[in-house]
């Protein structure tokens, strides 16, 4: 699942915006991922865990004006990809005004 948003900041400026995203998210649902890692690469956030027994991965990547997330998950998790998709893009807006 590919979802792509588009921002109005520096590029730099919305990776910030993206990692505080990320710190505040594995504070308020830590309990609920398992074996979370994720690292930069430049502007490249490459992450992979599990969620609820699920495992999850993907990657972040910051360009000039858009945020390009590519999630890969697992077959049963595609039936709410929709949901997933708009949970994930309505979080990462909010960060990016």
């Amino acid at each position: 699942m590919t979802i792509d948003i588009r921002h109005h900041h520096t590029r730099e400026e919305a990776k910030r915006r993206v990692e505080l995203l990320i710190q505040r998210l594995k504070k308020e649902y830590g309990g609920q991922l398992q074996n979370f890692k994720e690292e930069w690469s430049g502007y490249t956030n490459k992450m992979e865990g599990s969620a609820k027994g699920y495992a999850v991965s993907g990657t972040i990547d910051v360009k000039d004006q858009l945020v390009t997330i590519d999630l890969k998950l697992p077959f049963l998790l595609k039936v709410f990809g929709a949901k997933i998709k708009s949970v994930v893009e309505e979080q990462i807006k909010k960060e990016l005004v």
